[in-house]
């Protein structure tokens, strides 16, 4: 759903990981909406469409790849960045991107550069960043 303010919605059990994704990335001009868990994401999912959505495949009490295939087959337009929270490729990780139609997936901890660079490919920056590119450049670049 592609909009003047590119919206996102993360997926993922952790507050601060909703919060940096808030700190980071609201100020530059995107609308981050938060999900901790498979039926709140499923519930976001009915409420509006989002430029991309980023899920965690490790939330406890939800099945990421069946949330991921929900998401495929009843919101197909939505694009999806798996990202990972272990050095390791969980089991079927990688038939999951080949088969799902994913964007790809991020392993935790990454930069702001490499989120940024993920934003770039998948949703056209929010207008007034075009026009100042330094913004972008000034951010430290934290590991979470």
């Amino acid at each position: 759903m592609m909009s003047p303010q590119p919206s996102i919605l993360v997926v993922d059990d952790e507050q601060g990981f909703h919060d940096l994704f808030q700190y980071l990335l609201a100020p530059l001009g995107y609308m981050v909406h938060s999900a901790r868990s498979g039926q709140e994401a499923a519930e976001r999912l009915g409420e509006r469409g989002y430029d991309v959505i980023f899920l965690d495949i490790h939330i406890p009490r939800t099945n990421s790849f069946a949330l991921l295939k929900h998401i495929q087959k009843s919101y197909p337009e939505e694009r999806v960045m798996l990202m990972n929270s272990s050095p390791h490729a969980p089991l079927g990780l990688e038939e999951a991107l080949r088969s799902s139609g994913t964007a790809g997936c991020l392993h935790k901890p990454f930069g702001l550069e490499q989120l940024l660079e993920v934003l770039e490919n998948l949703v056209p920056a929010p207008e007034w960043t075009k026009s100042a590119p330094a913004l972008t450049a000034q951010k430290p670049a934290a590991e979470w």
